[in-house]
């Protein structure tokens, strides 16, 4: 339910920044990850090699790197090709919850272990969060980052 309720979201913000000739919504959601992914270099020596396409607008244009690190795609929904290093468990850092609320859009990153166990189940953990307010400023017309919040397990 809480996916068909995001997919909502997702389809009605898509389709309402889709005619604007800067979309404000990527561009945010962009800003976002490439932060997101910057704070995740300073506080840690490991690599996070995938990025789930899962969640995204229709027609989100990937970036081939983020933060100088090459980035390898994968679809948790579909995962065959990439079914041998899930087995192994990977790090895959996804876009979790795009959320608006009156004059907010809140967007979600999260950091996730992921490893199939037993047979072919996908066992996700999460290692921490972050979360970026953003808020609709009318006289400037665009939204403006308000705040960040940084979740940890």
């Amino acid at each position: 339910m809480k996916t068909i309720g995001i997919f909502i979201i997702i389809l009605l913000l898509s389709s309402q920044l889709r005619g604007q000739e800067n979309n404000q919504l990527e561009s945010m959601i962009k800003v976002s990850l490439n932060s997101y992914v910057g704070k995740l270099k300073e506080s840690s020596n490991s690599t996070y090699p995938y990025f789930s396409i899962d969640n995204y607008p229709p027609h989100f244009k990937f970036e081939d790197t983020i933060q100088g690190i090459p980035i390898n795609y994968i679809n948790l929904q579909n995962r065959s090709a990439c079914e041998k290093e899930l087995k192994k468990g990977v790090g895959v850092i996804s876009l979790t919850r795009l959320q608006l609320e009156k004059t907010s859009l809140k967007i979600t990153f999260a950091m996730y272990n992921a490893k199939i166990e037993g047979k072919n189940h996908l066992h996700m953990a999460v290692v921490e969060s972050t979360t970026f307010v953003y808020i609709y400023s009318c006289e400037k017309e665009s939204w403006i980052l308000q705040e960040t919040k940084y979740g940890g397990v």
